[in-house]
């Protein structure tokens, strides 16, 4: 679906034991991701407030790596890896929209 632009989702990820639970919520929040990844997107944009900084960041990392700000969970939970491919283009895009109030910040 080349040009077509692509519903935007706002999603509370909620507490990190949802990755493990088998509920209405889990199934409802992977039906949306199904939904989304059958129109085929290029590209996924990620907004997040988790962290107290400065400024705005966009990472430009080819494979961004993930981040556990959790902790005295259970060990399958630590066990769940997630390596999405990042998109140039993407990056790109959202610094040129943004201009001179974003940098590039892959730590």
């Amino acid at each position: 679906m080349a040009n077509t632009r692509q519903m935007a989702v706002f999603v509370g990820h909620g507490d990190p034991m949802m990755a493990l639970r088998d509920d209405e919520v889990a199934h409802g929040l992977r039906a949306i991701g199904e939904k989304i990844l059958a129109d085929e997107p290029r590209a996924i944009l990620a907004v997040s407030a988790h962290w107290f900084t400065r400024g705005t960041l966009v990472q430009s990392d080819p494979t961004p790596r993930q981040v556990n700000d959790m902790y005295s969970f259970p060990p399958e939970l630590y066990a769940i890896k997630y390596r999405p491919a990042g998109s140039a283009e993407l990056t790109a895009r959202v610094r040129q929209l943004l201009g001179s109030d974003v940098e590039v910040d892959d730590t």
